[in-house]
C-alpha cells in the first residue's frame, strides 16, 4: 500500500530468489618438462625409443637437390657451447621431474596446483500486477 498512489493490496506480488555456489575441486596434472640431462644438452636416452627421436645439428645443412640433409648431434648429445644462454636461462625456470614418466620422457610431472574452479549464481525474480480481473501484467527476471 502506498497511499494515493497504488493501493496493491491483493493485487501486487513478487518474488525473488538467488543462489550462489563457488566451488574449488583439486585436479591433478601431468606434464613434461626437461630432465636435469635434457637441460643440459643430453638427449641420448631418448635414443633408446627409436630413430624417430635422433637430434640433427642444424648448422651442418647440406643441399642435395631439393632437400637438405643435415648430420646428427653425435650420441644425441648438444655441445653446451651450442646452447644459447638465453634458453639456458629459460629451462632454469622449469622444475624437475617428479615421477619415472614414460620412457620417451613424456609425463614425467605432476602438478598438483592445478585445479577446477566453478562459480555459479543464479537469481529468479517475478512481479506479477492485478490490475482488475481482466487485465494483468507480470514481469520475470533469470539469470
Amino acid at each position: 500500500l502506498i497511499p494515493k498512489i497504488v493501493d496493491g493490496r491483493n493485487k501486487v506480488f513478487f518474488f525473488f530468489a538467488y543462489e550462489g555456489i563457488k566451488d574449488a575441486l583439486p585436479a591433478p596434472a601431468t606434464t613434461t618438462v626437461p630432465t636435469v640431462a635434457e637441460k643440459g644438452g643430453n638427449l641420448s636416452a631418448l635414443l633408446n625409443e627409436g630413430a624417430a627421436y635422433q637430434i640433427f645439428d642444424p648448422a651442418t645443412g647440406v643441399a642435395e637437390g631439393a632437400r637438405v640433409r643435415r648430420q646428427p648431434f653425435a650420441n644425441n648429445i648438444i655441445p653446451s657451447s651450442r646452447i644459447s644462454p638465453i634458453a639456458l636461462n629459460y629451462l632454469k625456470l622449469y622444475p624437475d621431474p617428479n615421477q619415472p614418466g614414460r620412457p620417451d620422457g613424456q609425463d614425467n610431472f605432476i602438478s598438483m596446483t592445478n585445479g577446477e574452479k566453478n562459480d555459479f549464481y543464479n537469481y529468479l525474480g517475478r512481479l506479477d500486477l492485478n490490475f482488475s480481473d481482466r487485465h494483468k501484467l507480470f514481469f520475470n527476471a533469470r539469470h
